[in-house]
């Protein structure tokens, strides 16, 4: 396939799927979370439909892939690839509308709502200079994490259809739901894989390669207060939303996503709801070492126990579940993986960068279940919020990576 084909595919399959409003609700216990994102995942089949391999058929409608080996003189280990349909529930998905700037000229991007995307703030952008850049418009989230991956996985199987002298062993791919809540993995069954090792197609930027993740807690702290007439409410009333302010101004500001980075862990309030009476806070606590985590929300129950003494007869309950874990030590059990992956991603013309995630991906929780799974760069920059952006040639670099893999994973 001519690099303007893949580039043209890649690009036209993004704008297609960011289209769909597939963003996750973790107040909601159905899989998926959300019907955008089974209505993406239809769209998506109907097109598999014209590749040659076998549709899965899963319980909740993700969807899993299988594309056989084309070797029959050697056994290759099977791979996965992984992406996910959702978009993340931070910022608005709903109507996404894909600003397609093509030859940008490297100035600066002004979009609606004042949202401006300036390179001498967002430095990357001096570095696609003359390339095309995809936006959206301003009034939500683009959704490149992870419809980039999604887009770029589909475009890599439409040029193994094409390209059948490329050697490949057995490849399974998996478009899951729900990843951004923390649930990817519950929307596929594993006992349905073939493969025990894979790829998340779901990085940041152009050449990086993520092998680290945070530990990752959710947590709900729940203020009960006396509610009373404000009229009467002298030494009687206990404002639930007072305990919860309250709370939040004790929580260490220097610990807080804005004041921390590299290997930084922090507390992250998401979400705050309720009224005199009662009223609820849900936090993120993220670390690299699971002991801090551990010792983190040690202090928000310490902070806890301060408040409702304070506000008693009010009571301040905490309660902490995890989402996913460090999967550092499972990838390094698998000796192979990423060093094939370096090699691909330097044969598509890149130096390789390996970092941490300051994020979690499905490979964290494909890790607890003992299946290593190294994140790959999509060419998106800036998730989860109105600025977000997407390099159309790092894209490209992704579908070629992937093909490149393939190749190197067969001589194994």
């Amino acid at each position: 396939m001519h690099e303007n084909k893949i580039t043209d595919r890649v690009r036209d399959h993004f704008v297609r799927y960011a289209r769909f409003h597939t963003t996750s609700n973790i107040t909601n216990h159905t899989i998926p979370t959300t019907k955008g994102q089974k209505l993406l995942a239809d769209a998506i089949v109907l097109e598999l439909s014209n590749i040659s391999g076998e549709i899965v058929k899963t319980p909740h409608g993700s969807i899993l892939f299988r594309v056989p080996s084309n070797i029959k003189k050697k056994k290759i280990l099977p791979i996965a690839l992984f992406a996910h349909l959702d978009t993340s529930p931070d910022c608005s998905g709903y109507n996404v509308q894909p600003q397609v700037w093509s030859s940008y000229d490297g100035k600066v991007i002004r979009l609606k709502n004042n949202v401006i995307l300036d390179p001498d703030v967002q430095p990357l952008l001096k570095e696609h200079i003359g390339d095309t850049i995809i936006t959206a418009d301003g009034t939500t989230l683009l959704g490149a994490d992870d419809k980039a991956g999604v887009a770029e996985i589909m475009t890599f199987l439409q040029y193994l259809q094409e390209n059948p002298m490329l050697e490949h062993g057995e490849i399974e791919v998996v478009f899951n739901f729900d990843e951004e809540i923390g649930r990817g993995i519950q929307s596929i069954p594993l006992s349905l894989m073939h493969a025990q090792c894979g790829i998340t197609v779901d990085g940041y930027g152009e050449g990086l390669i993520e092998t680290e993740c945070f530990n990752a807690f959710f947590v709900t702290v729940f203020f009960k207060g006396v509610a009373v007439h404000p009229g009467t409410a002298k030494n009687r009333m206990v404002n639930a939303i007072s305990m919860a302010s309250a709370f939040l101004d004790q929580l260490p500001q220097k610990e807080s996503p804005e004041a921390t980075e590299g290997r930084d862990g922090f507390y992250c309030s998401t979400h705050i709801q309720g009224g005199m009476e009662t009223a609820q806070l849900h936090m993120l606590v993220r670390d690299y070492d699971i002991d801090i985590v551990h010792r983190r929300i040690a202090v928000l129950k310490e902070i806890a126990k301060a408040v409702a003494a304070v506000y008693a007869p009010g009571t301040v309950r905490v309660r902490s579940k995890k989402q996913y874990l460090n999967m550092r030590k499972t990838i390094e059990n698998h000796p192979s993986l990423l060093p094939t992956l370096l090699v691909a991603v330097q044969k598509a013309g890149m130096q390789a960068h390996v970092r941490s995630i300051r994020g979690g991906t499905d490979g964290a929780l494909l890790a607890e279940l003992g299946i290593p799974a190294v994140n790959l760069f999509t060419g998106g920059v800036d998730f989860h919020g109105p600025s977000e952006w997407l390099a159309v040639s790092s894209m490209v670099k992704a579908v070629q990576t992937l093909v490149h893999f393939v190749s190197l994973w067969t001589k194994i």
